[in-house]
């Protein structure tokens, strides 16, 4: 049951998404949140009839749920005591409620929704080709196959770096070229562990994928992908083959300009021009705006010391309480601004966390399991660094199932780890996992 709801969950946001279907059912609610509280409540009924669980990353729910009792707190503060110009509670709460609350469900329900490898594993493949068939749709409609389904193209004439650039079904172009940076490590790992047909999908999969982000001529998510791949490899040098690096470096090349012929002429230029044009330009221009956007909102912290350490309140960047008529285009200005240090804190706390288990789960796996473990450390090292460009809508719906899948997969395989080392004696261990134990086992007593 609990598997059915969560893969009718992926299929109804894929499917919403390429049609340009709200499914609305009133303010704040839609059919696919339905479906995560339905999971929800089922998971809390299995919980009170069976024992109790144990608990499972504790540091990355109590980060959450930090950043969303302050938001809380700060929302009414900035209500019922500030009096913001324009200021709308009611707003305020919905926003809260679909950003931080539901957002912290989506991890717990694919989190403890799928207690198996296995399990995780299907919901992850499935979560991938959903996000495959939304890029398929869009190089389709880019290249005026179909005509239907939501429009794909920002067409902006009078611009010289931005006219004609892909959009695509997961928001503008910056947030679908972060979130397919995000994806990129995972297809890699599945085509490594892939065998005859499937190797066949999951390149081709990864060719639309690599596609879509080309025609959106994002330059923070090409960057983001390059900085986290090599933020990634030296993290995971131990666990890597050179010849193998090597290999797969120079099959991402020819992807890359596979992709890059069939998205055609028009969007490489665009590119191109984007990034040879840098040394001529002022910072705002390099930026694309976002510089004198950053810079506004810091010289309005500074005019108000105290929100340095507080923040101004839930909602009142977005809301346009404070800052009026801009988006943030960084993740963690925003929370900075709107939720203080602690807001920031509680975010850094869940990326260190999530790139931590990852990456300690790595020397205890095996192929293929260590592979994916890896694509999820490269995942998230991108994610860090992609999301300081740009503040994430419509993604985080992808990312945050993809986060709770990554987590029960590394959580299980490290509990099986764990239970072979224990059934094994430890004579009989090989010498480098036996130096990777030996810390772990408690000492021996007369």
């Amino acid at each position: 049951m609990m598997r059915f709801l969560l893969f009718l969950y992926i299929c109804v946001l894929a499917l919403g998404d390429i049609f340009g279907y709200a499914l609305s059912l009133g303010a704040g609610m839609s059919a696919r949140n339905l479906l995560i509280y339905g999971a929800a409540v089922w998971l809390l009924l299995q919980r009170a009839d069976g024992p109790p669980g144990k608990g499972e990353l504790q540091t990355i729910q109590i980060s959450f749920m930090v950043l969303i009792a302050y938001a809380t707190v700060t929302m009414f503060i900035a209500s019922g005591i500030i009096h913001y110009p324009g200021y709308e509670l009611r707003v305020s709460a919905i926003a809260l409620k679909l950003q931080l609350i539901d957002s912290f469900l989506l991890v717990l329900v694919f989190f403890y929704g799928t207690r198996t490898t296995v399990g995780a594993r299907s919901l992850l493949k499935m979560l991938l080709v959903a996000v495959s068939i939304g890029n398929l749709f869009t190089v389709a409609k880019a290249r005026g196959i179909i005509d239907f389904g939501v429009p794909v193209i920002f067409d902006a004439p009078n611009t010289v770096t931005s006219s004609f650039r892909v959009e695509g079904i997961f928001g503008d172009g910056n947030e679908t070229g972060t979130l397919i940076a995000c994806l990129i490590p995972a297809y890699v790992s599945l085509i490594l562990s892939a065998k005859g047909f499937g190797k066949l999908f999951w390149t081709a999969c990864i060719i639309f994928s690599a596609v879509v982000m080309l025609m959106t001529t994002s330059r923070g998510a090409l960057v983001a992908l390059l900085s986290g791949t090599l933020w990634g490899a030296y993290l995971c040098r131990r666990y890597m083959s050179l010849r193998v690096a090597i290999r797969w470096g120079a099959a991402i090349c020819a992807i890359t300009i596979v992709g890059a012929l069939i998205a055609g002429p028009t969007f490489l230029a665009i590119y191109i021009h984007r990034f040879t044009g840098v040394y001529l330009s002022s910072a705002a221009d390099v930026t694309s705006g976002r510089s004198d956007i950053w810079l506004r909102a810091v010289v309005a912290m500074m005019n108000s010391p105290v929100s340095l350490i507080t923040g101004f309140g839930w909602n009142t960047w977005s809301g346009g309480s404070v800052m009026s008529g801009f988006v943030a285009h960084n993740h963690y200005l925003f929370l900075w601004f709107e939720l203080g240090l602690i807001g920031l804190a509680s975010f850094l706390v869940m990326l260190q966390q999530l790139v931590t288990t990852a990456l300690s789960t790595v020397p205890i796996s095996d192929a293929p399991d260590r592979n994916l473990i890896i694509a999820f450390v490269f995942s998230f090292l991108i994610l860090s660094i992609g999301i300081f460009f740009v503040l994430l809508f419509k993604p985080w719906t992808y990312l945050w199932p993809y986060i709770g899948l990554a987590m029960r997969y590394t959580v299980n395989v490290r509990s099986a780890s764990r239970i072979n080392l224990d059934l094994q004696p430890e004579e009989k261990l090989p010498q480098a996992v036996g130096r990777l134990s030996a810390s772990a086992r408690p000492a021996k007593t007369r």
